[in-house]
C-alpha cells in the first residue's frame, strides 16, 4: 500500500502544481513560434509507473507487486492548432518475485489530444481520449503453489491480446522550438483491474 500512496500522492501533488504553473508561465511565449511554419511531428521517450487497481489488486497485501515499471517510444503528429494524434509502444514491467518470471505488458496506445493553449506558449496542457492495445508476456510461476502473482498472472493472460479505451491528461513545456519535457496522466478502465499511471518524458520535433 506503500508504493500505491505514494504514486497517487505524487501524482495528485504534480497536477495541482500544473495547475498553479498556468497562472505564471502559460503566457510565455516561445521564440519564434509565432511564424507560420509546416507542422512538425514530435518524436520522445517516456519512463514512469502504473499501478494495477481493482479486485486482483486488492487480493492480496503484496502491494510491491502492483508496481509496473513503464518504458515508451511516441510519435506525437499535430492535426489543427490544438489537436494532435499521440501513439506508440509502451513497455511495462512486473517486477520478478521468487517463484515466478518476470512479467512484460506490451501495449501500443492511440490517442487524440485536445490542447488548451496556442501553439506560441511554452506551456501546454492538454486532455485526450483514445484505444490501447495491450498483451501481455511471461512464464507461469516455477511453483507448483498457487500464489497471489500467479493469480495476477493468470488474469492478464485471460485479457491478452485485446483493446481497451484509454484517458489521459497532461502538460508539455517547449524549451525551445525544437526540444519539449512533457508529463502526462492517464487511466485505463477495465473490467477486472483498472491501470492508472504517471510518466515523464522528452521529445524532439522533426525535421
Amino acid at each position: 500500500m506503500v508504493c500505491n500512496k505514494k504514486i497517487v500522492a505524487f501524482s495528485l501533488m504534480l497536477w495541482c502544481t500544473t495547475v498553479a504553473s498556468l497562472t505564471v508561465f502559460a503566457q510565455s511565449k516561445i521564440p519564434g513560434a509565432g511564424k507560420k511554419e509546416k507542422t512538425k511531428a514530435t518524436f520522445g521517450i517516456q519512463a514512469g509507473k502504473e499501478l494495477l487497481l481493482g479486485q486482483n489488486a486488492a487480493a492480496t497485501n503484496h502491494a510491491k507487486h502492483r508496481c509496473i515499471n513503464s518504458k515508451s517510444i511516441t510519435y506525437i503528429q499535430p492535426i489543427t492548432k490544438n489537436l494532435k494524434i499521440e501513439t506508440g509502444v509502451n513497455l511495462g514491467i512486473l517486477p520478478k518475485t521468487k517463484g515466478t518470471e518476470r512479467l512484460n505488458k506490451i501495449s501500443v496506445p492511440l490517442t487524440v489530444q485536445y490542447y488548451l493553449r496556442p501553439e506560441k506558449c511554452k506551456l501546454r496542457p492538454y486532455c485526450g481520449a483514445g484505444i490501447q492495445g495491450k498483451t501481455y508476456s511471461g512464464e507461469e510461476p516455477a511453483s507448483s503453489i498457487k500464489t497471489d502473482v500467479q493469480c495476477q498472472h493468470n488474469s492478464h493472460s485471460a485479457d491478452t491480446k485485446y483493446i481497451t479505451l484509454l484517458f489521459t491528461q497532461g502538460v508539455t513545456f517547449e524549451v525551445n522550438t525544437k526540444v519539449q519535457v512533457s508529463q502526462s496522466l492517464h487511466f485505463i478502465p477495465g473490467s477486472n483491474n483498472k491501470e492508472i499511471g504517471i510518466n515523464f518524458g522528452v521529445g524532439y520535433k522533426f525535421p
